[in-house]
């Protein structure tokens, strides 16, 4: 719990936390490591690191069967739906979009004043219409040979790095490379 907690907390929360020198997390309760979440959290905001958000979420709230009874009409929320910030784009805008070459996230096409070429998942938004960037998924993987997290769980840590391919003819590889063959990584056994 305590690693999914810090591998999905605010990159940079999670830079300080596990930054910090006499960090015991291995031994470390769930409740201490909150604690120290939200210390550490509370700090960067007062330097300014990081945004506070400019409202607080709305606190959830139940209603009561009495005020089930006086929600608004479909006739009077119409006026509201202008002050969302989400309205699905239609069969007909999503051709249109496709059709010019738009983004279905910002809604923009190359003609749109301020277009800049990108697609709807690298959307890089518009702050002036209040269309927050799109940013790309983080892709996250780990490849290694069979019976790896045997080896690993038993305290061996591998370290893996991607090398330019070995070239004897050229001098900048000769100084700084033993020159290994890597066609017999195939038969090793980990």
């Amino acid at each position: 719990m305590k690693n999914h907690l810090l591998f999905f907390s605010h990159p940079i929360l999670r830079l300080r936390v596990s930054g910090q020198q006499n960090l015991a997390f291995e031994t470390m309760k769930l409740d201490t490591l909150i604690s120290n979440m939200s210390s550490t959290w509370a700090s960067l905001v007062a330097e300014g690191v990081i945004r506070q958000p400019r409202a607080a979420p709305a606190p959830l709230v139940i209603p009561s069967t009495t005020s089930l009874m006086s929600l608004p009409t479909p006739a009077s929320s119409a006026s509201s739906s202008s002050s969302l910030p989400f309205v699905p784009l239609t069969h007909a805008e999503k051709e249109a979009l496709r059709a010019a070459g738009g983004c279905y996230h910002c809604r923009k096409t190359p003609q749109s004043p301020g277009w800049v070429k990108h697609r709807s998942d690298t959307c890089p938004g518009d702050s002036a219409l209040g269309i927050p960037p799109r940013s790309a998924p983080s892709v996250v993987a780990a490849v290694g040979p069979a019976g790896f997290s045997s080896t690993y769980e038993e305290g061996y840590s591998a370290v893996a790095a991607v090398m330019p391919a070995y070239d004897p003819d050229e001098d900048s590889y000769s100084r700084i490379s033993t020159g290994t063959d890597d066609s017999d990584l195939g038969t090793r056994h980990y």
